[in-house]
């Protein structure tokens, strides 16, 4: 991660030149302006400050805890202010071995039952869904009921895709993870002729059942979806198994793992 120091002074620079000052500065969604570094903290609050003090207003999304005097400053401008605050998952457990570094699912809900209270436009952001882990029909009448029981009257909700660029990037991580847990979690068919979720000696026989409804829940999404490519996990959440499919995939349970062809992404995704 890297801070640069001077934003705030930059900014300040900035607006003193231009004629015309922005009516809103909307934080991009790529990061999150409040993640749990001391740091970016301080330069998030220094720059919200900045802006809401010269009547500019601001539009975050966040998964994180924000601090008191960050939510004391939000909720002196309510007019200026429009959050949406991420949430995958009710499940404390599955929420923490998914995004390990942001805030509790319910300590997100409070935020939001807070900002609204404050007047503060605030929306839930479910993004993203991931087809047979959260998308559950209890798992969703859980996270909108507590939506609702915080005072949430809107959210914005994105489906899980995955594009090849990235690719590289996730089996970089997960084969770090294999070289720790000695399991394949990223399963690409090397012809694309086909893909699996493991070996039967790998994965216990619920694991199994779960698979094979991972992949009726693929088929059907590829068909009503039609994304360009689908990330699916499926088994249960101390096994995951993540699988990548282009659409002219077949997808099935294969009893062996097939490795990867070619040295290069592109080779990989020809």
């Amino acid at each position: 991660m890297v801070v640069y120091a001077d934003t705030a002074e930059r900014l300040r620079s900035e607006l003193q030149r231009k004629r015309r000052i922005p009516s809103h500065v909307y934080f991009s969604p790529s990061t999150d302006v409040l993640p749990p570094v001391a740091e970016v903290l301080e330069m998030a609050f220094r720059i919200f400050a900045l802006l809401l003090d010269r009547a500019v207003g601001i539009a975050f999304v966040t998964k994180g805890r924000i601090p008191e005097r960050h939510m004391e400053l939000l909720c002196s401008y309510p007019a200026l202010v429009q959050t949406q605050i991420g949430v995958i998952t009710p499940d404390e457990v599955l929420a923490r071995r998914l995004e390990p570094n942001a805030a509790p699912p319910s300590l997100r809900f409070e935020q939001m039952q807070r900002l609204i209270h404050a007047g503060i436009e605030t929306r839930m952001r479910v993004a993203p869904i991931i087809p047979s882990l959260t998308d559950t029909e209890a798992t969703l009448d859980t996270l909108f009921g507590n939506a609702a029981a915080s005072g949430v009257s809107r959210a914005s909700i994105n489906a899980l895709h995955i594009r090849p660029a990235i690719v590289a990037s996730l089996r970089k991580h997960l084969e770090r993870h294999e070289a720790r847990s000695h399991e394949r979690a990223l399963c690409v068919g090397g012809d694309l002729a086909g893909t699996g979720l493991g070996s039967d000696e790998a994965v216990p026989r619920r694991g199994l059942m779960k698979a094979d409804m991972g992949i009726q829940r693929l088929e059907a999404f590829k068909e009503s979806e039609r994304p360009e490519t689908v990330l699916v996990v499926a088994g249960q959440s101390d096994l995951l198994r993540i699988v990548v499919a282009w659409m002219q995939t077949e997808v099935s349970r294969v009893r062996r793992l097939t490795r990867l062809q070619g040295k290069s992404e592109t080779q990989v995704w020809a």
